[in-house]
């Protein structure tokens, strides 16, 4: 019977002392958890992206003092010249003479000239003059203006067939004009050459210049050499061009061009911007990435004497900043999980960010604010 009472009484202190040890060790898991629980965000950087030119030295194999920031290279240049036409301007001119366009017409084996003022008559008598000069093609035809000889709406003419006193009478069945419009009193359309011709011109001329340019030096080069219009320098001195205001159907210009092709590696021009752009970037700033579709170059001096040029290289890169701008809010992460986090700090602008709990066993950020830390 003892012995009986002696066990129960162990099985009750045994309970006890695993229901206190049990509560102990939860009490020190919980102040483990409070004590230890903290949650590290450690921010990489806070990409931007940075545009820049560089220049970039290029200088003569041969030179006496080649400096370390330069590229070697020559350069071949060749001379041509280059023509262009196109349509003027057209205005309109106020007139109070009756005028409009005719064809002449010539059925003869022979070219016409007819000079400006020809004489035009209608079956009424009517006399209108042509106002320019102009060649009328064997069995061929061209359009004209005319003007009536007279003021006044008295030579206003419906459609008609005119003659052109002027010729042997045998040539006057033979070579005739016709007006299919009618003869009215309307503006004159007048052709007058334009700014806007002649840089349209130069700019035909520079898109063929190119072309011919690449045409010329590559000739000359092997196929490893080749150059691209990136590498060209062309310069322009014009010969011949109508002037600004001129009275012409058609505006044209002349130019000559001295076309400079530069041979270089292109890969060595841009790891030597790549590294100076580099060079130059502030002490909080490092490089991720060069953005290899936003490369361009562009030749601005060379003194083809001296195999020497100025180039000018335009970078693009995705740069990190590794400072810490963003103020952030350690009590609006307070609970929060990694997604949470994340999603504040994206409306803080930081792109890229390393989140760690601690112990493994936490996923939520600690009620502490001193145990969330910021790197």
């Amino acid at each position: 019977m003892t012995n009986q009472v002696l066990a129960k009484r162990n099985t009750v202190y045994s309970k006890i002392v695993t229901f206190f040890l049990l509560l102990t060790i939860a009490a020190i898991f919980i102040v483990l958890h409070f004590a230890l629980a903290k949650v590290t965000i450690k921010i990489n950087s806070n990409l931007e992206t940075k545009q820049e030119n560089i220049l970039v030295e290029m200088q003569a194999e041969n030179a006496t003092n080649i400096s370390a920031e330069a590229i070697l290279g020559k350069i071949i240049t060749t001379d041509f010249e280059l023509s262009a036409t196109t349509t003027s301007q057209m205005e309109q001119v106020e007139s109070k003479r009756a005028g409009g366009y005719v064809m002449i017409y010539n059925t003869t084996d022979k070219n016409q000239t007819l000079v400006k003022t020809t004489r035009l008559l209608t079956p009424d008598q009517k006399l209108f003059r042509i106002v320019e000069d102009v060649l009328v093609p064997a069995s061929g035809e061209i359009k004209v203006w005319a003007d009536a000889d007279q003021e006044g709406d008295t030579y206003v003419s419906d459609p008609t067939k005119l003659t052109i006193p002027g010729l042997p009478l045998t040539l006057q069945t033979k070579i005739y004009a016709e007006s299919k419009d009618g003869l009215t009193l309307k503006s004159l359309p007048q052709y007058v050459v334009s700014q806007a011709n002649i840089d349209d011109l130069k700019n035909q001329i520079k898109e063929s210049a190119k072309n011919k340019a690449l045409e010329n030096i590559n000739n000359l080069l092997t196929d490893d050499l080749k150059i691209n219009d990136q590498k060209l320098f062309l310069d322009f001195k014009t010969l011949e061009s109508s002037g600004v205001g001129d009275k012409s159907q058609e505006a044209t210009i002349k130019q000559k061009i001295t076309a400079s092709g530069l041979v270089f590696s292109q890969a060595d021009l841009i790891k030597l911007a790549e590294d100076k752009f580099t060079k130059g970037l502030e002490s909080n700033q490092s490089l991720d990435k060069f953005l290899d579709d936003q490369i361009s170059y562009k030749v601005l001096e060379l003194n083809p004497e001296a195999d020497h040029a100025v180039i000018e290289v335009h970078l693009a890169a995705d740069l990190k900043s590794n400072s810490q701008p963003w103020q952030i809010d350690k009590e609006k992460l307070v609970g929060l999980d990694e997604a949470g986090i994340r999603s504040y700090l994206q409306e803080l602008r930081v792109e890229e960010a390393d989140i760690k709990f601690f112990p493994f066993w936490i996923k939520t950020a600690p009620r502490f604010k001193d145990h969330i830390i910021i790197e």
